[in-house]
């Protein structure tokens, strides 16, 4: 018999879970809140089997769950919070009217106070812990680079001071 999930109808739920299961990652009231009204927003549900995170798109007819990470979950809210900016950005740049213009333009805003919180988010991610180390590497490449640069710049000055 196929076991039903114990979906989360509130971001309370949601957050006593990751603060009992996700030794990682910790989020507050208004970042658990901005994620289940994401996912309201884009008919998704999500809750819990056998201890382990799932989701389901309310709006399929087949009930599929799908295992996910609260990390996929973010990641997830990110893509879709950019998806908006720019679908929005591309309504308020062709409003039809002063009002219409107005509408879009305060929901574009909102939308990038939510963007602001969900950086904050993902940087605590595993995907913005990876990018952050890579990041890293790669700027200490560059330095590196750039010294060895410097320092061949200078000796070929030397050179040249030399040879006058």
């Amino acid at each position: 018999m196929k076991k039903e999930p114990e979906w989360f109808t509130s971001p309370k739920q949601l957050k006593d879970w990751i603060d009992n299961n996700d030794l990682l990652l910790t989020l507050d009231d208004n970042e658990v809140l901005l994620l289940m009204n994401y996912l309201e927003g884009h008919d998704y549900a999500i809750g819990i089997i056998d201890e382990k995170l799932v989701r389901i798109d309310i709006s399929d007819s087949e009930e599929v769950y799908e295992e996910y990470t609260i990390d996929e979950f973010i990641d997830t809210v990110c893509e879709w919070n950019y998806d908006l900016i720019v679908n929005t950005k591309f309504n308020m740049e062709n409003a039809p009217n002063h009002q219409s213009f107005c509408q879009e333009r305060d929901y574009y805003e909102k939308l990038k106070r939510d963007k602001k919180i969900l950086d904050g988010m993902y940087d605590k991610t595993c995907y913005g812990k990876q990018l952050h180390d890579v990041c890293a590497k790669l700027t200490e490449e560059m330095i590196d680079k750039m010294k060895k640069a410097e320092i061949k710049s200078q000796s070929l000055d030397f050179d040249k001071e030399v040879a006058r």
